[in-house]
């Protein structure tokens, strides 16, 4: 079972030991940064992901002008290929929809990180466009079955 719990004073540690593969560090900052910048940033929810017992990522969602922004997800280089991240995406965006009552959650892909580009359009993401030279915005736009 995967789900998302806070991180906290007991597990914040073993968040800044998981890392990706090689050829992915340079579409993110490791997870002691990205730590360290939702200090920095109102709004900000980090949380871990955790398959039963066991951490294998984190996640942070911030909530900037309304909209609430996946602006991390990492998987350790360890459990990747699980589908840990695809679940942890729809557990972030029920958490969203359903908690939060927002309608909307956007994420930014580096250029060129295809793997987590599939992964978010795989899940429902659509792309918006381009924030810059070097990311792509993609979001999620609340769907009830009735639409």
């Amino acid at each position: 079972m995967i789900r998302l719990e806070p991180l906290t004073l007991t597990n914040w540690e073993q968040a800044i030991d998981l890392s990706v593969e090689e050829d992915q560090q340079a579409f993110l900052p490791s997870n002691l940064i990205s730590i360290a910048q939702s200090k920095f940033e109102p709004d900000s929810e980090v949380m871990g992901i955790y398959k039963d017992q066991r951490l294998v990522g984190m996640l942070i969602l911030a909530k900037w002008s309304g909209v609430y922004w996946i602006t991390r997800l990492m998987i350790d280089r360890f459990e990747q290929g699980n589908g840990y991240g695809s679940k942890a995406i729809e557990l972030a965006v029920k958490l969203v929809f359903d908690k939060r009552n927002v309608k909307e959650v956007r994420t930014t892909v580096a250029k060129g990180n295809t793997q987590a580009e599939y992964v978010f359009v795989k899940n429902g993401f659509e792309h918006m466009g381009r924030l810059d030279d070097h990311e792509v915005v993609l979001h999620r736009v609340y769907k009830s079955r009735y639409n």
